[in-house]
């Protein structure tokens, strides 16, 4: 047999491969990397439905009411102990396929890879942390500022992410060119602009900037740089240890989640019982008399339900997209979710969107081609070589 195609190696060496396996072998690469692509854009489509799903979700739970009939403080305890025990669960199937497989085959074994150092395992606290910070300071920032202004502010987290991918991992920001950066601030500028216009509820007035308040946006922005210091933190812990299971990865988080959650429940109990706080911003409204293990499910209900597993789902996907892609994917999915929620506003509730959505869509999906390099830029190194080849061929 003839070798079709030859390939060099190190030094002299060569290597000859027949061309009809070296086709099926880049039929099977091309078709796994195709399959990879559209679990990793459905997962992205995914989260952006769950992301728009969450804030319709938190709206219906109050029920027609000015008061949650639940104590919201514990919606992420019950989400981070709802996604402990599904990474819980994978995680068992996990290590039970790499067992049988293992044992069927003696040649290839396979192994699920935990790593279990504890300087490494002390990483997945910060992560949980960060999030709980930002949880904090969301509340008193939508209290100073009006919620338009707030979610301008908070699209600045996709520019923020890019700015902290560059600075911290510059393995994965290595090959960024400026359009990259042209992406991310269209992408930030038409998130922003979809929520510019006027509303009925503002008597036909801008809802942007109504309340001012300097601590307010300083909340705002610090709201902004924690959510995108989490998404980069968790990329770097992830793809520090890239061939562990994401599943183990999952269960350390998610279990520091768990646990700083609990604390601040108890230490929001110490507080109203020993009457530090007589206006506690995570009460439902009802005299509690018993400590939060007691009445963590009081005042739920079966939408306040779908609020946890809509958080939980989406804390799952955002796990898989960071450590399959980036983190830069997980913003554009939640910003995509800002066009979602007119949307299904205006199929469920019949709210007409306003014009500056549209053009908020086009900009940001115009950004987004740009980011992934899908906008063909006639460079003048091309221009370049395109004129010097024309005159080449006249000669």
């Amino acid at each position: 047999m003839v070798a079709k195609n030859t390939f060099r190696g190190g030094g002299s060496d060569m290597r000859e491969f027949d061309g009809s396996s070296n086709k099926n072998t880049v039929i099977a690469a091309h078709a796994a990397r195709n399959f990879t692509f559209t679990k990793n854009f459905i997962a992205s489509a995914l989260l952006a439905f769950v992301t728009s799903a969450h804030g319709l979700l938190t709206t219906a739970s109050l029920r027609g009411k000015e008061k949650y009939s639940y104590n919201v403080a514990t919606v992420p305890l019950l989400a981070e102990a709802l996604k402990l025990s599904i990474s819980f669960v994978l995680l068992r199937r996990e290590m039970r396929l790499a067992a049988s497989s293992s044992s069927s085959s003696e040649s290839t074994s396979t192994k699920v890879v935990m790593t279990t150092q504890v300087k490494t395992v002390m990483l997945y606290p910060i992560p949980s942390l960060i999030f709980l910070l930002h949880q904090a300071v969301s509340f008193p920032a939508l209290v100073l500022l009006d919620p338009t202004t707030f979610l301008v502010l908070g699209n600045l987290k996709i520019v923020i992410t890019g700015v902290l991918t560059r600075i911290f991992l510059k393995s994965t920001s290595a090959g960024w060119t400026y359009k990259k950066w042209i992406g991310l601030i269209l992408v930030t500028v038409g998130a922003c602009t979809t929520q510019v216009g006027k509303s009925e509820k503002t008597g036909g007035k801008w809802m942007l900037f109504q309340r001012f308040s300097a601590f307010g946006y300083f909340l705002g922005i610090g709201d902004a740089i924690l959510s995108a210091l989490g998404g980069v933190y968790v990329e770097f812990v992830f793809k520090k240890n890239l061939n562990d299971s994401i599943h183990w990865q999952n269960l350390q988080m998610y279990a520091f989640g768990l646990l700083f959650n609990s604390a601040r429940l108890t230490y929001l109990d110490f507080r109203k019982f020993g009457g530090w706080d007589d206006d506690n911003d995570d009460s439902s409204g009802n005299e509690a008399v018993y400590a939060w293990p007691m009445t963590v499910f009081s005042g739920h209900s079966f939408i306040s339900m779908c609020v946890v597993a809509n958080l939980a789902f989406g804390g799952l996907l955002v796990s898989h997209i960071i450590k399959n892609v980036d983190a830069i994917a997980k913003v554009f999915a939640t910003a995509c979710a800002m066009f979602l929620t007119p949307t299904l506003s205006f199929i469920l509730f019949a709210h007409v969107p306003s014009p500056a959505i549209f053009g908020g869509v086009l900009i940001a999906s115009y950004g987004m081609l740009t980011y992934y390099d899908l906008v063909p830029v006639r460079s003048s190194g091309n221009l370049s070589s395109s004129s010097s080849s024309s005159s080449n061929s006249d000669s």
